[in-house]
């Protein structure tokens, strides 16, 4: 696979524009793919925010077939997402709750 150099959203268009290393162009069309997705509110959220906030890494996540596996990991509950982190760090609820939170809508 080619070396993605550069990646931009065009808001105007609603399509992300590849460059690879090549320099060929590859325009991945977003309004599909968001209708092939079948996003929960939080998943759309994430999938919004690699488009605005981090276009390379959505392109990567595209073409590497990952992009649906990356979304897939917000598509259960927050209080699914509590239960699990209680178990597997055997921390009290209002712990984790707090990292539930900050995994969920932590935008760094």
């Amino acid at each position: 696979m080619q070396t993605i150099k550069s990646s931009y959203f065009n808001q105007d268009n609603l399509t992300v524009e590849v460059t690879f290393d090549n320099n060929k162009h590859i325009v991945i069309i977003i309004e599909p793919l968001e209708d092939s997705l079948n996003l929960s509110m939080l998943m759309r959220s994430k999938f919004d925010e690699l488009l605005y906030d981090n276009p390379l890494s959505f392109a990567e996540l595209f073409f590497s077939g990952e992009l649906t596996e990356y979304l897939g990991l917000f598509s259960g509950s927050f209080a699914e997402l509590n239960d699990s982190i209680i178990r597997t760090e055997n921390c009290s609820e209002e712990k984790a709750s707090q990292v539930a939170t900050e995994l969920l809508f932590d935008r760094n």
